[in-house]
Parts: structure tokens; sequence; C-alpha cells
């Protein structure tokens, strides 16, 4: 009897090197072959060949993207068609989505798209040509795929009223985290007053998530705890766009000694950050299903947030009076402060968190693909 646990997964770009952002897509991927699937992986970029990336067969369809990936990516999709492959899922990448889209129902497999993020309305701010094939290529993918697949909750609404994807192909899949490796404890206030109080944020510094935007409520807040005497110093991973509009705005501001920005770092790299912060920030206007957030909840971090996206299903209850709406910079710069000038909170809000992010662990989230697969592709 042929093997029915087959599966195609499509992303941009994957290697061996552990701090590249798709990695944990792997860990995902190798939880499901431990449960009896055959799954090859279609890299997009960053290579040539086949080659086992930790545990993972992943045929690389190009070094740097291109023409080339297109013609590859057609031609393996129907030579694992023939090997029995009927499931196909693409992440996140257009250009792929479109490719499987078109091609994938022809040689008679079941195609499979996520996304996850509030970014259409940022499409505004592009040029009109890119925008409008960014625009017809999503169409495409909603009309010609079987299943468009997005989480939490939230995304799911964002999707049928944004792109007006029809609900009977809406699927529900959350993103995972391996709680072997973020292995988080409860926060507490630090026993000696001198040792200062540790904020961290880690995204990309882009104009989609409007970093600016809270940035100075943000060193207000850092300013008015060090006049109560406290000292606070706010750690910034992450590099992009406006990181020169933050410089400027830090320059002349009082809080300027105790900001210290990192630049990009690996994934690999975070968690020694993670496991000496006291405080977690996401000042961000989109998001979808962000990962740094359960990456810090999981580190057992309390969190300040806005409500972008889904925060709201991935957070739980007691968190919620530290999540402004979106567009409310001064109550995010409010709410950081108050979670500052009251460590005696920490303790739960830690505990909920850690409690909380075992809904994502890697096995569960697992077992919730499967689900998927086996239910939708009959």
């Amino acid at each position: 009897m042929p093997n029915s646990k087959k599966l195609v997964y499509i992303l941009n770009y994957v290697n061996a090197d552990d701090s590249q952002h798709f990695v944990h897509v792997l860990r995902l991927l190798q939880h499901l072959t431990q449960r009896g699937w055959d799954i090859t992986v279609l890299s997009e970029k960053g290579g040539v060949g086949t080659k086992d990336v930790m545990g993972c067969k992943v045929r690389y369809l190009s070094e740097k993207g291109g023409v080339l990936r297109i013609f590859r990516q057609i031609g393996a999709l129907w030579s694992l068609r023939r090997q029995g492959y009927r499931k196909v899922f693409t992440r996140i990448s257009a250009p792929a989505g479109v490719i499987s889209a078109a091609f994938a129902p022809l040689f008679g497999q079941i195609t499979y798209f996520w996304l996850s993020g509030t970014v259409l309305d940022a499409d505004a701010n592009k040029p009109f040509l890119q925008r409008l094939k960014g625009r017809a290529m999503l169409r495409f993918i909603v009309k010609r795929t079987h299943h468009f697949v997005s989480g939490p909750e939230r995304m799911l609404t964002y999707y049928k009223t944004e792109l007006q994807v029809p609900e009977r192909k809406l699927c529900l899949l959350y993103n995972d985290i391996d709680l072997t490796v973020y292995q988080g404890h409860p926060r507490s206030a630090p026993a000696d007053t001198a040792i200062p109080i540790k904020l961290l944020l880690v995204h990309r510094l882009s104009p989609v998530r409007r970093t600016d935007l809270y940035f100075k409520p943000i060193l207000d807040a850092l300013h008015q705890a060090t006049q109560s005497g406290k000292t606070v110093h706010l750690d910034i991973i992450g590099t992009g766009p406006e990181r020169q509009m933050l410089d400027e705005m830090l320059a002349n501001h009082p809080a300027a000694p105790y900001v210290m920005f990192h630049g990009a770092k690996p994934n690999n790299a975070l968690n020694g950050y993670y496991s000496q912060a006291d405080l977690f920030l996401m000042p961000t206007y989109r998001e979808g299903f962000p990962r740094v957030l359960i990456e810090a909840m999981a580190h057992g971090l309390p969190v300040v947030s806005t409500d972008a996206g889904g925060v709201l299903d991935i957070i739980p209850d007691a968190q919620t009076p530290y999540v402004s709406q979106r567009d409310d910079a001064t109550t995010f710069g409010n709410n950081t402060l108050r979670l500052i000038e009251n460590p005696d909170l920490w303790e739960h809000l830690s505990q909920e968190n850690l409690d909380q992010v075992q809904r994502f662990d890697t096995p569960k989230i697992a077992r919730m693909f499967e689900d998927m697969l086996v239910e939708t592709g009959k």
C-alpha cells in the first residue's frame, strides 16, 4: 500500500546553519517525520543539489533565486508526484505559492499556502507596479490553491476579510516553539536594587512594524524610571531601515546612556539575551503570529505589546492589561513604565506566560499539522 503520509514542504531559504530564521521549521518537520511522514523540503535558494539538513531531505532549487528556481520547482513537483507525494505545503513565499497553485493541481497534488501577517495595508507605500504584482500573486494563490493556512485565530478572520479567502479554504495552524531549546524560568524582582532592570526588544527595524512610533514613549518610560531611582537598560536586537531614525531620536534623549543597539543576531545567539532580560517589549504595528513573542514567553519574560495581528490570541489573560492598541503609543510607554515600577507583578506574569506557551510546543503543533493534512488531504 502506498504511503499517503508524503509531504513536499517549500520555503524560501534554509540551510544547516542554525543561525538563520527558518531553522525552526526543520524542528517541526523532524517531529512529523517521527510520526511516519516522508518529507522533502524544497528551498528556493541557499545551495545546489540535495542535502540532509537536521534530519530533513532538502532539495535546493538555486543559489540565489531568480528565474531558474521557477523551472526547477516545476520539475521537482512533477518528479516528486511520480514518487507518490500528493501534498504540497508552501510557507510565505508568494512566487513559490503561485507556482505550486498553478502546476501542482495539474500533477494531481493538493496545495497548501501558509501566510500570517497584517501587512496588506503596508502595501500602499510600495511603488504601484510592485503593489500590483504582489496583490495579483496573492489573488491567484487564493483562487487556485486548495487550502489557505494561517494562525492564530484572528488571522483567519483577517484573510477572510482582506483577501476574501473562502471560508472552506481556511485552515488554522499555529507557529510552534521547541521548549527543549527555549527553557525559561519565572522572573522576579532583583534582590539587589542596584542591579539594573534589563528590557529586551527583538525584531527587524522596519517601516512595516513602525518601531519609531513607539520609541519615544519607551525612552520616556526609561527616563522616568531612572528619575525615580531605578537603573534600567534596554537592549535592542535587530536592524533595518528605521535604525537611523531611531538613532536620531535617541541622540539627545536623557535615556540615551541606557539604550544599546546590538544589530542583527543569529537565532542561536538570542537565548543569551532572553535569559538575561527581565521584561520583553514588542512595539509593533503589524504582525501575524510573532515568533519572538512565544520565544519571550518560553523564557518566562513578562511582555509589553501592542494588539497587532494575533497577539491577543497568543498571550494569557493576565498579560492583556499590558497590551495597548497599536495606534496608542502613549499607552505602550505607560505600560512599560508600570511594569518597570512594579516588579512584584513579574513572577505571576512570568508563570502565566510559561504555562500558556505550552500550547505551542513543537510536538503538539506537529500533531495539529498532521491532523490538518489528514483531514484536508483526502
